[in-house]
């Protein structure tokens, strides 16, 4: 079986200025439906993919499967 392993979380306090520092500095909106996210994510993020973001909502790291959301700026 070939499995990729996650994105490692950044390790910072969680603030929306933290994130901004480490690079996460494209707002995005995050929808599946289910859930609605609003995202701090890094500007060359493959949203196809498995990446990193910031939840500007909660103030916490989460790993997104992006093929799971429909994305719009914010």
């Amino acid at each position: 079986m070939n499995q990729t392993a996650a994105p490692a979380l950044p390790n910072a306090d969680l603030t929306p200025a933290l994130a901004m520092q480490a690079g996460y500095t494209s707002p995005v909106i995050a929808d599946c439906g289910l859930h609605t996210l609003e995202l701090l994510i890094e500007p060359d993020a493959d949203l196809d993919s498995t990446f990193v973001a910031y939840d500007r909502d909660e103030n916490t790291w989460l790993t997104i499967n992006g093929w799971l959301f429909d994305f719009s700026a914010d």
